[in-house]
């Protein structure tokens, strides 16, 4: 191991030399290497704190209260507080290390993999959360969470964002066991909602909530729709200013109302200043004739009057939307959250708090139908990014479509040799990739821009990559920028992952849909 012959791990000077030392290959290795002892050592950590809690409920004594009726909530708030206090960490840190070593106890490849630094703390716990409502009471109960837990490490492996493995393991979990999915989220709303309001530096307060995924999109959705609406982009504020002063209005807070500040006297959203209370007393005649502006049209010459700011009204619930399958093969979608189970977007549509569209369907490239066959997909097939995950962790990778950008078409279809895609071309790519495709990345694919996987050759289009689906996929801005910085190549394959490879050291990594 580089660390082993290198670092010395008592002597800070020396392995700082060595850190400068080494090559852009070794440095990799060497990081790697140290990221993996680091995630051993938590792993162990953990179990420690866990160790610990059985020691301190040794050290208990609770036989003059075993009346008690609250007994076990006791003792639990007792070794929470004693490994908090011993460890130097937070109650809640304390629990959360408790309760992941119980958990992990029921998921031994799951544990092996943690125990082997192979994931981070958070990583683990994440996997954990989300499978822990898969029931193992029969065997075949038993059979589907092995199932599942084998997917987990296989997504958790690759460069994904801890955000989107949240999303794709609650959609696998949904489509294995959709019953067992939603009496979790009834269990968490039961144990888990909350708001709560604490006192922060600086004449400021926290705001923390756990509340059901509709009322977080709605928040969100009202917030950015205000300042949209009211907000122009001159306004001077930060954006998380402009979200907080939103935030006031929307909660009602008496006497204020949003208001651009960007100082421009024609801008709708700002708030003219009040008139002093002498001139409530003025009739219109003694008021002396405003200056006009030569470029300024007479009143019979205008175009309108002068716009006003909108009222808007805060309190108002805006329809949401539930993005269902019509196969039934994808558990439906809440548009800005993710996957929820079958129950919860019943209850959304039911009750008009959501309406339903039917998603796209994906379809393979028309060129690879006999690589496809051999790959034991059927031609057309519909697959969530779980089931990708399964199929490559079994199989291998699919093939790739054509390494000329082409996307399996022989001759150009319409629109292909134009450098923008069309709207409803952006529309399907963002649908179809859900999210940025570089690895590591996880923001939506609605924030993203629609980059060609093979370069479009604007001076000879039809020798370049084409502006078809499979050269298409989402990128964010700054790794739109990376990719053409050649920092990893793309490759497309057929059931639209994404090979990354570098060039600097030959190493590919996986990216999916979704």
């Amino acid at each position: 191991m580089i660390t082993r012959e290198l670092f010395c791990y008592t002597d800070s000077e020396a392995d700082l030399s060595a850190i400068d030392g080494l090559s852009s290959t070794d440095v990799t290795a060497a990081t790697r290497e140290i990221q993996t002892l680091q995630y051993q050592n938590a792993a162990r950590t953990v179990f420690l704190a866990d160790r610990l809690a059985a020691a301190v409920l040794d050290e208990l004594s609770f036989a003059d209260r075993l009346g008690h009726p609250h007994i076990d909530q006791l003792a639990d708030k007792a070794i929470v507080g004693e490994v908090s206090v011993r460890l130097g960490i937070s109650r809640t840190q304390a629990r959360s290390w408790l309760f992941l070593a119980s958990a992990l106890r029921v998921f031994p490849a799951l544990l092996d993999a943690f125990m082997a630094g192979r994931f981070a703390i958070r990583r683990t716990q994440i996997i954990v959360e989300e499978l822990s409502v898969l029931p193992d009471r029969t065997d075949d109960e038993q059979q589907i969470r092995d199932h599942a837990e084998r997917l987990a490490i296989a997504m958790a492996d690759g460069p994904v964002h801890d955000s989107v493995l949240r999303e794709r393991l609650a959609e696998m979990v949904i489509a294995l066991a959709p019953e067992f999915a939603a009496a979790g989220r009834r269990d968490h709303a039961r144990d888990r909602q909350h708001v709560t309001v604490r006192k922060d530096a600086n004449g400021h307060a926290q705001l923390n909530a756990n509340v059901p995924a509709e009322v977080g999109v709605h928040l969100r959705q009202r917030i950015s729709a205000l300042i949209e609406e009211r907000l122009c982009a001159d306004d001077p504020r930060p954006a998380g200013v402009r979200q907080v002063d939103a935030l006031r209005e929307i909660q009602g807070m008496p006497g204020y109302r949003l208001a651009c500040k960007c100082g421009r006297e024609g801008c709708a959203g700002r708030i003219p200043e009040p008139m002093p209370e002498w001139m409530n007393d003025l009739h219109d005649d003694d008021l002396p004739d405003e200056p006009r502006a030569e470029s300024e049209p007479a009143e019979s010459e205008s175009a309108g009057p002068e716009p006003v700011p909108s009222e808007t009204a805060v309190g108002e619930q805006t329809a949401l939307t539930v993005i269902t399958d019509p196969t039934g093969r994808h558990a439906p979608r809440l548009q800005g959250f993710g996957a929820i189970d079958p129950a919860h977007a019943v209850d959304l549509i039911g009750s008009g708090a959501a309406t339903a569209i039917g998603g796209p369907t994906f379809a393979y490239p028309s060129g690879s139908s006999d690589s496809l066959d051999e790959y034991l997909w059927a031609l057309g097939e519909d697959l969530a990014t779980w089931q990708r995950a399964a199929l490559v962790a079994d199989h291998g990778l699919a093939p790739p479509v054509d390494s000329t950008g082409h996307g399996g078409e022989s001759l150009p279809p319409p629109g292909a040799l134009r450098y923008r895609p069309s709207r409803r071309m952006i529309e399907k790519i963002v649908a179809l990739d859900r999210i940025c495709r570089y690895p590591g990345c996880g923001k939506p694919a609605a924030d993203c821009e629609i980059d060609h996987v093979v370069k479009f050759r604007n001076a000879d289009p039809e020798n370049g990559g084409w502006t078809v689906e499979f050269n298409l996929a989402a990128l964010c801005t700054p790794d739109h920028h990376r990719k053409h910085m050649g920092l990893w190549i793309p490759t497309m394959r057929a059931d639209r992952t994404i090979t990354w490879r570098s060039p600097h050291t030959g190493e590919t990594v996986v990216t999916y849909p979704g």
